[in-house]
């Protein structure tokens, strides 16, 4: 005797249908919800690094048109002129030259502080000096 017997799943409510699905909708948009929060996360950190490169680059273009105006400056030709070995023409060079084995003499010592009176002397000072 061979009987098939089918096995019959219960039935569902509609109801129940329902809720399975909305719950299932629920949890799809939270993983949704989650995966745009995340990116907003990271878009706003790549915001505030980029923020960050360029105020230091704004700060770096600022100092270099300074360092630029310094060095167009005829201060700025005049000092590096000098450094060359160059002057004016009315100017008169005077090149020190220092002889071979010529030790520079070591300043003199400071004198030593004055010595500090003793506690009990300055004290009877105070109480028992004569007025002046």
């Amino acid at each position: 005797m061979t009987t098939t017997s089918r096995r019959r799943w219960p039935r569902i409510s509609p109801v129940t249908l329902l809720m399975g699905v909305a719950g299932l909708l629920a949890v799809v948009s939270v993983g949704v919800y989650r995966t745009k929060l995340m990116q907003l996360a990271d878009i706003r950190a790549e915001r505030n690094r980029l923020q960050a490169e360029l105020a230091a680059e704004q700060q770096r273009s600022v100092d270099l048109r300074a360092t630029q105006a310094y060095l167009e400056s005829p201060n700025a030709v005049e000092n590096e002129a000098r450094k060359l070995g160059y002057g004016f023409a009315d100017e008169t060079r005077v090149i020190v030259v220092t002889p071979a084995g010529y030790v520079a003499p070591t300043p003199a010592p400071p004198p030593p502080p004055p010595a500090r009176p003793q506690n009990w002397r300055v004290w009877w000072e105070l109480f028992f000096a004569p007025e002046t």
